[in-house]
């Protein structure tokens, strides 16, 4: 009778910091250690659940190609690694997370948001996953390519977005008018965004829906660290 959500928040896969610009070194290869161990360990402290949600909430990629800039303002991205290393290592990190899931969950339902970090990696990535769980009837990847996630368990809708488009403030009104009938058939409604790499205190529940952002796992990139953000670094299962 219980679900497990598995947000998988930014894992911006191939960013790279140095510790005498960010007070924090990390590459792909650590990437891959960090992330792996820490997403299996969260998976498997949670109790067993009839039906787990992988959910990519976008950028897991930190660049979408080998130009290693983001799209719309071109900025400059520090990048460990070739872009078709830095796409394997991110796919075979989801694997494990689902694997990680299957371990602990009767079935397995994939979901890979874009963001605006990995627009044109996300797909891929989620027809990856496509091919490699095709002989296992334990795993469901869903391959819309929206920027929205739905989904109904039981009372309670979840809806995600990464939050580079629709803001995670404007979900509600979005949840209730793209899927009204999952909106009447449910009492508690959870938003989830991601995008901002921390909770900014907004958990709120305006409209009648939960909205929560999430931390990302990863420390911060030079620019980042150069503009003042301060967030925290988390990975956790709901």
């Amino acid at each position: 009778k219980l679900l497990t959500l598995v947000p998988c928040n930014d894992w911006h896969v191939g960013m790279f910091a140095w510790r005498r610009e960010t007070d924090a070194n990390w590459d792909l290869k650590i990437a891959v250690r960090e992330i792996g161990r820490n997403i299996e360990d969260v998976i498997a402290r949670s109790p067993r659940a009839g039906t787990a949600i992988v959910l990519g909430g976008g950028d897991l990629t930190h660049a979408d190609n080998h130009n290693n800039e983001t799209e719309r303002s071109h900025n400059k991205l520090d990048v460990d690694g070739r872009h078709t290393k830095v796409v394997e290592a991110a796919g075979m990190l989801m694997v494990r997370t689902v694997d990680a899931a299957l371990r602990n969950n009767d079935r397995v339902i994939v979901r890979n948001l874009k963001g605006n970090h990995d627009k044109e990696t996300a797909p891929a990535v989620a027809w990856f996953l496509y091919a490699w769980y095709r002989n296992e009837p334990r795993v469901y990847v869903d391959l819309d390519q929206s920027l929205f996630f739905y989904h109904q368990h039981g009372k309670v809708m979840l809806a995600a977005t990464h939050g580079h488009e629709v803001k995670l403030r404007d979900m509600p009104q979005t949840m209730a008018g793209r899927r009204p009938e999952m909106w009447g058939a449910t009492k508690y409604r959870y938003a989830h965004g991601f995008h901002v790499h921390h909770k900014s205190g907004f958990i709120a529940e305006g409209g009648g829906v939960v909205c929560e952002s999430h931390q990302a796992p990863i420390p911060q990139d030079a620019w980042h660290y150069g503009a003042g953000f301060v967030s925290g670094r988390s990975l956790q299962t709901i």
